[in-house]
């Protein structure tokens, strides 16, 4: 888990009720579990409150994926999804370079390009 991701969780704490073990991370006003249209509601609201264009729900969930995806191996990003086939994995894996794929590259490429310009083809 991300360390932003729990410090938020962690401030929920704070809000008195619903905290013990068993209790849902998100509820309602009485704890219980929230239903879809529920969730929905209130994503949409979170949603217009920070001024974001619209999304379906579940591109949230792509766009972590693919975030992931810019900086970890895909077996990591499978893993992370908890997808069982890595081909669905793919789906998150298209065309991201990570930073140190540049690295990768150089070292391959290393003294195997002639230098522009020199006659040489």
């Amino acid at each position: 888990m991300a360390d932003a991701t729990a410090t938020a969780l962690a401030r929920l704490a704070d809000r008195g009720d619903y905290t013990e073990r068993d209790d849902y991370v998100f509820c309602s006003r009485l704890g219980r579990r929230l239903d879809r249209s529920a969730v929905r509601r209130r994503y949409t609201r979170a949603r217009d409150a920070a001024g974001l264009r619209a999304l379906r729900f579940h591109a949230l969930r792509h766009a972590a994926g693919s975030l992931v995806a810019r900086e970890a191996g895909a077996h990591f990003v499978q893993a992370f999804l908890g997808h069982s086939r890595m081909s669905t994995t793919e789906r998150y894996l298209h065309a991201k370079s990570r930073p140190q794929d540049v690295e990768i590259l150089n070292r391959a490429f290393a003294g195997s390009v002639a230098p522009v310009g020199d006659g040489s083809r």
